[in-house]
Order: structure tokens, then C-alpha cells, then sequence
């Protein structure tokens, strides 16, 4: 699905996972800006990634990057593993 999708109105990439090269990562989140549009992509990243992914940011010239720090509770985990289930489930189906 990550490719060839073409959803008119999308305006945020989420990102789960960051991917292992620039090019991948500009097209997930060339879907928000078609047609001369703009849009947001939010990346999950964790700790020991940072610092690679800046890096590949760094390669998009005009890439800004705001660091927000979350705090995941086991409660919150266990929920978000059990919504990535369903959602596994329903793609699937």
C-alpha cells in the first residue's frame, strides 16, 4: 500500500517506523505535498535512532525537524501493539 497510493486530501504522514533510506522516506512523505500542497509527516523514532535519522534529514534541503520527547507507559504499549494487531487483521481481510 506504501506504494502507489494516491488519497487526495492527505495532509500527515505518520511514520512508525523510519525508514533505511532518504529516498524511501520522501516518498512516504511526498503524499502530503501533490499538487504543489503542504503537509506535516510525524516520525516515531526511538532514542538510539535519533541521531541517524537527523542525519538523513540533514540530506533534504529544506527539512525541519522539531524534537517532541514522549514517555510511553506499558498500559499505552500494550494498547498501541493491540491496535497495530487489529489493523494487521483488517489489511489482511
Amino acid at each position: 500500500m506504501a506504494r502507489g497510493l494516491d488519497i487526495s486530501g492527505v495532509d500527515v504522514v505518520v511514520n512508525y517506523d523510519i525508514p533505511s533510506f532518504i529516498q524511501t522516506y520522501v516518498h512516504r512523505v511526498g503524499r502530503t505535498a501533490r499538487a504543489g500542497r503542504t503537509g506535516k509527516a510525524v516520525s516515531f523514532v526511538r532514542s538510539d535512532q535519533v541521531w541517524y535519522f537527523k542525519r538523513m534529514l540533514n540530506k533534504i534541503s529544506n527539512s525541519k525537524c522539531e524534537d517532541l520527547q514522549v514517555t510511553v507507559s506499558r498500559d499505552l504499549e500494550c494498547r498501541f501493539q493491540k491496535a497495530l494487531e487489529l489493523l494487521k487483521e483488517e489489511v489482511e481481510d
